[in-house]
């Protein structure tokens, strides 16, 4: 598992945490997603990192074929997206999951992201 974060504090924090609960399968990348070579990656998740359309363009090229990208976002995304960017990369929306935070009242949204030809985690998620 790859924790990707630019923000450095943030990044030993993760470190700290990864160390902490013996997470020997996790490791951080302190750098931004979109200067990174591509990883070929199963699944993508992506939480409150900014315009959704931007997200998807720095994530697309870390995934694979197969692959799906999950945005973490807030209950209005849908209304955001544009059809003719997920077409240009080759993206359909497969799943959303809304939920409440625990402890709190706060609304979220899972948008869960395939390529547009489908794939074996499609069914999976």
């Amino acid at each position: 598992m790859l924790l990707i974060e630019s923000v450095k504090k943030k990044c030993r924090f993760l470190q700290l945490a990864i160390t902490e609960l013996n997470l020997g399968n996790a490791q951080v990348l302190c750098e931004r997603a979109e200067v990174l070579q591509p990883l070929n990656c199963d699944i993508i998740l992506s939480r409150l990192t900014g315009p959704w359309d931007k997200t998807l363009r720095y994530a697309v090229r870390h995934l694979k074929p197969s692959g799906a990208i999950i945005l973490y976002k807030n209950p209005n995304v849908l209304e955001k997206i544009n059809e003719k960017l997920l077409q240009k990369l080759n993206l359909a929306i497969s799943r959303t999951i809304d939920l409440k935070l625990p402890l709190s009242s706060v609304p979220r949204r899972f948008v869960v992201l395939n390529s547009s030809s489908g794939g074996p985690l499609e069914d999976t998620i």
